[in-house]
């Protein structure tokens, strides 16, 4: 199966959005939940550190959909 460009950048337009939106509302979604809910601070801290590692996880994918973006973008090929 073959993929357009137009296709394949609505592809990783959709990846993008979804490292910026889903994984932001679902770590903040996380981190209050253990705020409210968890008296021992040790345990706080470590879901805190577990979300920060996954926003800076989220991060690095990004950067390589945007750099993927712009290579198919760049390209003149038009099949993938």
């Amino acid at each position: 199966m073959s993929l357009t460009k137009e296709r394949l950048l609505v592809i990783i337009n959709r990846a993008l959005n979804f490292e910026e939106e889903a994984v932001q509302t679902v770590s903040r979604n996380i981190s209050s939940a253990v705020e409210f809910l968890e008296k021992d601070a040790s345990v706080k801290k470590r879901v805190k550190d577990i979300m920060d590692q996954l926003g800076e996880e989220s991060n690095g994918h990004a950067r390589i959909l945007f750099q993927l973006k712009d290579i198919v973008a760049e390209e003149e090929k038009d099949v993938y």
